[in-house]
């Protein structure tokens, strides 16, 4: 894309673009190879020191995507989920997914990383309201990057309240995150209940059964919290074979989230400070 008089205009590799100078994309393919070299890397990459003794000591290098950084991640939400529990009284856990389309206005893939930041955008945006909508609840919230089966991510939520709450109350959360992201389409972020569970509850959005597969719920809310840190630790995908052996859908994801500086499991500060709370 061939820079414009009067953009602003971005800093690639420590140095400001020239007027004149253009900004081209990598193909996925490129990307992919790269963030492969990068994982194998650390097959054999050690980190040297010496320990207290004076004894020269070896460790393997880790980074996140390795299956052994799995045991940080559930460990992680595990202390979360004990804290949480013995904090709130009465624990009732929503659970939001934000997505986009796929295709361009041409019928043709979007660009993964553009995809991936814009659903990053828009939570951003949908996070300041819903701060609105909980205000003076006591709440916290963990967010979990998930793919799709063609590579491409969405956003899973997990928001923690402390007493009940509503499906239909994160209505204006979605509508938010829909008038953000202009690929995301209203209907994709509107709860649709099946036709056995139509009419089941006060309004369209609290009708919806998060366990049925005929409801479309972009939005459900559970009061049965009971194994979560299990629960939210298998969206992670954590788990499982090196990065490298699984399908090729799911490291185009990695890639993408690598490529994109993009964190696949982020905590509130409170949640955060919950953590912290349980480690100590």
């Amino acid at each position: 894309v061939e820079t414009e008089g009067g953009m602003r205009l971005p800093k690639v590799e420590g140095r400001r673009l020239d007027e004149g100078d253009s900004i081209r994309s990598r193909p996925t393919y490129r990307v992919l190879n790269e963030f492969r070299e990068w994982y194998r890397g650390y097959e054999s990459a050690h980190l040297e020191y010496d320990s207290p003794e004076g004894e020269t000591v070896r460790t393997p290098l880790e980074n996140s995507y390795q299956p052994e950084y799995a045991n940080r991640y559930y460990a992680r939400l595990k202390a979360f989920e004990r804290e949480v529990k013995r904090q709130y009284e009465s624990l009732t856990t929503a659970m939001l997914t934000f997505s986009a389309s796929h295709e361009n206005a041409n019928g043709n893939p979007r660009c993964p990383a553009d995809h991936m930041r814009e659903i990053a955008d828009g939570w951003d945006t949908a996070r300041k309201l819903l701060h609105k909508v909980l205000s003076g609840r006591e709440w916290e919230y963990v967010r979990i990057w998930e793919p799709h089966q063609d590579g491409y991510g969405h956003l899973h939520v997990g928001i923690f309240v402390e007493g009940g709450v509503d499906a239909v109350e994160f209505e204006p959360v979605m509508e938010t995150y829909v008038n953000r992201v202009k690929s995301a389409g209203t209907k994709a972020h509107t709860n649709d209940p099946c036709s056995d569970h139509m009419g089941g509850g006060s309004d369209r959005w609290d009708s919806v059964e998060g366990g049925c597969g005929d409801c479309h719920a972009p939005v459900s809310v559970n009061s049965d919290v009971s194994n979560l840190g299990t629960y939210l630790s298998e969206y992670l995908g954590a788990y499982g074979e090196p990065v490298t052996d699984r399908p090729v859908y799911q490291q185009v994801f990695y890639a993408v989230t690598w490529a994109t500086n993009t964190r696949r499991l982020d905590f509130s500060n409170g949640a955060q400070r919950l953590i912290e709370l349980d480690e100590f």
